[in-house]
């Protein structure tokens, strides 16, 4: 008999969220304010584990407008779901910095799978886990905004929160990188990247 699922709400100025739980890992997240985290939070319990509160406790930082890095390392995540190739497109997602974007065609090439850019998007549309792997990062190549699960006016929330925030952490008169920049070439993931 398998492990039964546990629930985790948050409060934030969005809303309230949710995280599910499955043998003490991060399975799925439903953001604040969303369809999917009303109805989910009405079976959640307070954080109760320290993961549960240092998630929590980064989830409302980041809500509350503050830079947060949700960095694959020490996140209690569930990475063992979806194929090879979708592994590796969720951990790429993850090393995209905050404040900073790439394109679909962008992410695939850094999963190890030039030419996949549709496969990302699928990818993206499925993704269990927004703002933790943060697919809102992820955008058109002619530069548009592109979909998002929570819609596309939460994506550009998301972004222009994160690129208010970055930018006042630049020094006068410089831009930041972004992803789409010559400056922005993280190494791809995976044996097809060798």
């Amino acid at each position: 008999m398998g492990t039964m699922d546990q629930y985790t709400r948050y409060e934030t100025l969005f809303g309230d969220g949710a995280l599910q739980w499955r043998d003490g890992l991060v399975v799925s997240h439903c953001p604040p304010g969303t369809a999917g985290a009303r109805i989910a939070v009405q079976g959640a319990l307070a954080p109760t584990t320290g993961d549960a509160r240092r998630l929590t406790g980064m989830l409302q930082a980041y809500f509350a407008g503050e830079r947060v890095e949700f960095t694959a390392a020490g996140l209690p995540i569930d990475w063992g779901a979806g194929s090879p190739f979708q592994q590796r497109v969720a951990r790429a997602l993850a090393a995209i910095p905050f404040g900073e974007t790439v394109t679909y065609a962008g992410l695939a090439i850094l999963a190890g799978r030039p030419g996949a850019a549709r496969a990302v998007g699928n990818f993206m549309a499925a993704n269990p886990l927004p703002v933790l792997l943060p697919c809102h990062r992820v955008i058109r190549a002619d530069g548009g905004w592109g979909r998002y699960s929570a819609g596309a006016d939460y994506k550009r929330r998301l972004l222009r929160m994160e690129a208010a925030v970055r930018d006042t952490r630049v020094p006068s008169g410089r831009r930041p990188r972004t992803a789409g920049s010559r400056e922005y070439h993280p190494a791809p993931i995976g044996p097809e990247a060798r």
